[in-house]
This record gives C-alpha cells, structure tokens and sequence, in this order.
C-alpha cells in the first residue's frame, strides 16, 4: 500500500506534534501515524472520557477459590468440584 500526500502529512504533523509537546492523554494509548493529529486533538475529552484506544491485556481467572485454583495446578481437584 503506498502512501498518499495526506498520510506522509498526518505522520509529519503526529511526529511533529508528539515531540514538540509533553501529552501525558496519549501515554498506554495506541495511535496511528495515518491519523489527522487535528482530529485526534479535536477529541482528546472523548478519548479521555471514554479510555479509548487501550488494549487491556489482562484476564480474569473463572475459579473464585483460590483454594481450589491452587488445588487444581498441583493437580488435586476436590470431589466436589466433579
């Protein structure tokens, strides 16, 4: 895919603007060079608001016992767990 004028500018004005200025709103937030950084600061409180543009990486666990979650890596599951 080869780039247009538009985008060789948006990655111009994002690499411009990101050193230019400290914004801490940006920091564990993905962005993209191909974005409009005008548009991007233009919605800077939504971003905020609603904490997008995070991958949460995280999982949640389906055992609620840690008892049993500890029983069932040594592998030791409970009669009452069948």
């Amino acid at each position: 895919m080869a780039f247009g004028d538009e985008q060789v500018e948006h990655a111009g004005d994002l690499l411009v603007s990101l050193t230019s200025t400290r914004r801490e709103w940006l920091f564990g937030r993905q962005i993209s060079s191909a974005w409009s950084m005008r548009e991007l600061l233009a919605r800077k409180s939504e971003i905020i608001r609603d904490d997008l543009l995070k991958n949460d990486l995280s999982f949640k666990t389906l055992v609620r016992d840690t008892k049993q979650a500890d029983q069932r890596i040594r592998g030791r599951v409970p009669r009452s767990s069948y």
